[in-house]
């Protein structure tokens, strides 16, 4: 059935209401041929049975003598006990008769592949053996099992019994669902819609958000199902989770088995009550089917179809919604008064339900979990009752439920909205949906561990967040307590609700195991560039605050990648006690990118999180012009910020803001401003009469750190040369050993370069630091252990000599990087 219980205010629309007459009928004692099939004319699904007139055992539902576990596992996964638990002994047996037959029958030949007929349409027959049950008894079974097990969508509403002393219930396929292709047709709708709604639900981790997510997809994705006649649909789709699930719609009993489905394949009993539905005023409406949620160890109701706010004319569903919430969770002694359970008594197939079954407390009423139920809200407390409502909404609707209209005019105001919507409720009065826009915060990181004991735990601070364990209960303090050592705890954040912005959803989970002692976020207590080399970050860890963990790391972010640092040297051997992480991978270009770097260490199967620091090497510079008493590390810091900025300059990366963008006139001072004198070193050095590897150029290679590329053809496979690389750093013409180094022969791809249309290759020699800008580098290229080419001498001083008295951003970028070459000489002495 289903009631449309909202009444446009403003335009006086009486509330149209759609009821099918409908009741449940016992079986008929008179013996015929199981062969008829008898469908439903109303919005309740009926059961028609009919005597066999004779049945041959085909199991007697027992496993050595034993009842069957009526959840066994990969059987009846989710299912809930609702009715089956409220039967009796003899009643359960046949119960589980029936679910052994049922599941023998889907998991066999018969369900996948058969096609039935009219006259063929048995899909078994479960008999008890020794109990005996009369016609209602056995209804009253077949309907506590159905009810139980919304999944059999494709048994007909006839069956066939038998009373002797075995009992028998003989169960049919639903004409709609005789061929096999039918069945596998919705067996694939269903389970495709399911995957996709459930995994909504999986981003919810309280029962009641749960609950409340999947009641809005169902109203907002199924449309009330009416036959040709403009009468509720009496087809068996219509009375299924395939109705809903497959897209085509559905009346009651259809939203309310899927309801049930898909929350207790969640984990959260649910049950289906078959009832009789009343107007306010008591009138019967003919027979309705709602449902009944565990949540807190009581069961409440809830009715989706009546909540469903269908087609209402004029009412826009894409700015106020697809339902309201008059019966979720509703307290029972007012839900009662529209909705009443089929006794069994008279009725002869449903089970009893006793006076307390279900809650009255009005603890889980929507209207009053999200504050929107105004009782004797006085015009001085609107403002509180306003904010409190917008405060605990998870989304841009707020509805407010009272008695009376007096308010809502008010309440708008304090609202600071003009989009609402003013409807009838037979329960509340009437209900006022508010539209009242906001901005959607991003979702945040997962939150960061700070320290904790083996009862609490701290977690990194930030303003305006919120934290919570469950993802329902959330606060604003970043401690946790109650806890017990050895616990396993997931803990979220999110940006919390503003006056201009909706609570963010939960970031991902932050996973700790309480310890059994106090243990603080790992330190990370200095950080500063190492400029004698290439550009590098040096992180120093306060070894004494990693000492209880394990496998110690450190996280480093940097222009939008996290690269994890797993070496450090222990300085503990130099009288300090820390650990240093180096990072390398800063070029001049970058200097002004910030660099954020945190400590992370493991404890077991958790991984911790310290404070992070964020710095740049321009911040580095800055600091040390403004507070360094040092003129030499001051002039270093000046050229070099000089250089970055040249160097954005010429790569035209991020120029709005240079590195030496912040420097004064007073910091410039500190700068080289004399020209660095330039010769060029270019040469060839040996003497070799037919080389078959001949140097033909060699150029600033500044794409990673300071480089050189040279250029070279040859007679000889490249994948047969090696290389040997002599940088001669200390400027003494004498090779050592620490100055060489060797390229092997195939452990690089050379990379092709046209030369004057001439096909040449690059060797890269990458990596010099940046006091070596006047040394001088030799190659010389190796067929086996025979020289094969003649050996070149370069320097990145020849690059920056062949470029003086040019104008241009390279000109500027090589005099800068000479500039500040000749300052990391100075200031190491050399």
């Amino acid at each position: 059935m289903k009631k449309h219980i909202l009444r446009w205010l403003s335009a006086a629309i009486a509330a149209l209401m759609l009821i099918a007459p409908a009741t449940v009928l016992p079986a008929t004692a008179e013996a015929v041929e199981v062969t008829t099939h008898v469908l439903p004319a109303g919005d309740a699904e009926l059961l028609v049975g009919y005597p066999l007139p004779g049945t041959t055992a085909v199991s007697d539902g027992f496993v050595n003598g034993q009842l069957p576990v009526l959840y066994s596992d990969g059987q009846k996964l989710g299912n809930t006990d609702f009715c089956y638990s409220r039967l009796g002994s003899d009643e359960q047996k046949m119960y589980c008769a029936l679910d052994d037959m049922m599941l023998q029958y889907v998991a066999g030949e018969d369900f996948r592949d058969k096609d039935y007929s009219a006259s063929d349409c048995v899909m078994f027959t479960a008999v008890c053996n020794g109990i005996s049950l009369s016609s209602d008894k056995l209804m009253l079974v077949l309907s506590a099992y159905l009810y139980d097990n919304p999944q059999y969508y494709w048994v007909s509403n006839s069956f066939g019994y038998s009373v002797d002393t075995n009992s028998a219930l003989q169960l049919l396929v639903d004409p709609y669902f005789y061929e096999a292709v039918a069945r596998a047709a919705a067996n694939y709708a269903i389970s495709t819609t399911e995957s996709i709604w459930l995994a909504e639900l999986d981003k919810y981790d309280s029962d009641y958000d749960k609950v409340r997510v999947l009641h809005n997809i169902i109203c907002e994705k199924t449309d009330y199902a009416y036959n040709s006649s403009g009468q509720p649909e009496t087809a068996k789709w219509a009375h299924s989770i395939y109705g809903v699930l497959g897209g085509m719609g559905a009346v009651c009993d259809g939203y309310s088995k899927t309801f049930q489905y898909l929350l207790n394949k969640q984990g959260i009993d649910t049950a289906c009550i078959a009832g009789t539905a009343y107007s306010a005023g008591g009138t019967s409406l003919g027979g309705h089917s709602w449902n009944a949620v565990r949540l807190d160890g009581s069961y409440y109701t809830i009715d989706l179809t009546w909540d469903d706010i269908g087609d209402v004319p004029e009412f826009d569903k894409s700015k106020f919604g697809y339902c309201i919430y008059d019966y979720f969770c509703t307290q029972y002694s007012a839900f009662s008064t529209t909705h009443k359970p089929y006794p069994t008594t008279g009725i002869g197939c449903y089970v009893t339900l006793s006076s307390d079954t279900f809650s009255d407390s009005t603890d889980h009423e929507y209207y009053r979990v999200y504050n929107g139920y105004m009782e004797d809200v006085t015009q001085e407390k609107l403002g509180t009752f306003a904010g409190a409502a917008v405060d605990s909404r998870p989304d841009s609707l707020i509805f407010i439920a009272n008695s009376s209209q007096d308010m809502f005019g008010m309440l708008l105001t304090c609202l600071g909205s003009d989009e609402s919507i003013r409807l009838s409720s037979d329960l509340y009065g009437y209900v006022m949906i508010v539209r009242r826009e906001r901005l959607h915060a991003d979702v945040p990181a997962a939150p960061e561990f700070m320290s904790a004991t083996p009862s609490s735990l701290t977690l990194r601070s930030t303003e305006g967040y919120e934290y919570s364990l469950d993802k329902t209960a959330w606060q604003t303090s970043p401690t946790f307590t109650g806890l017990t050592a050895g616990q396993t705890v997931r803990l979220y954040q999110r940006v919390a609700r503003g006056s201009d912005n909706y609570a963010s959803e939960a970031s991902e989970a932050l996973e700790f195991v309480v310890p059994t002692a106090d243990i603080a976020a790992p330190a990370l207590i200095s950080a500063a560039p190492m400029l004698g080399s290439n550009i590098s970050m040096l992180f120093d860890v306060d070894k004494s605050s990693v000492e209880n963990y394990q496998n110690v790391s450190m996280l480093v972010s940097f222009r939008g990648e996290d690269i994890l640092l797993k070496d450090y040297v222990d300085l503990s051997s130099s009288g300090v006690d820390s650990l240093r992480f180096c990072f390398d991978g800063i070029v001049a270009k970058t200097m002004a990118d910030s660099i954020t770097a945190v400590a992370v260490c493991e404890l077991g199967e958790s991984v911790y999180y310290g404070s992070p620091i964020q710095l740049s090497i321009k911040d580095y510079c800055m600091f040390q012009l403004n507070n360094s008493t040092d003129s030499k590390l001051r002039t270093l810091c000046a050229d070099l910020l000089n250089y970055g900025a040249a160097s954005q300059k010429y790569f035209k990366y991020n120029t709005e803001a240079l590195a030496n963008a912040d420097m004064t006139s007073e910091h410039q001072a500190f700068a080289t401003s004399a020209e660095p004198v330039l010769t060029s070193r270019l040469a060839l050095m040996t003497e070799l009469e037919s080389p078959k590897v001949s140097f033909v150029s060699a150029m600033l290679n500044l794409r990673n750190s300071v480089g050189v590329a040279c250029v070279f053809r040859s007679e000889v496979d490249v994948g047969l040369l090696s290389f040997e690389i002599w940088i001669d750093s200390d400027n003494d013409s004498i090779k050592d050993e620490a100055e060489v180094q060797t390229i092997a022969a195939g452990s690089v791809a050379f990379e092709d370069y046209n030369l004057g249309g001439e096909d040449c290759k690059l060797l890269y020699i990458d990596g010099i630091a940046a006091g070596c800008m006047r040394s001088d580098i030799y190659v010389t290229a190796y067929a086996g252990e025979e020289a094969v080419s003649r050996q070149l001498r370069y320097s990145i001083e020849s690059y920056a000599a062949a470029m003086s008295g040019k104008s241009g951003t390279l000109a500027e970028l090589c005099k800068a990087l000479m500039k500040y070459s000749d300052a990391v000489l100075a200031y190491s002495g050399n």
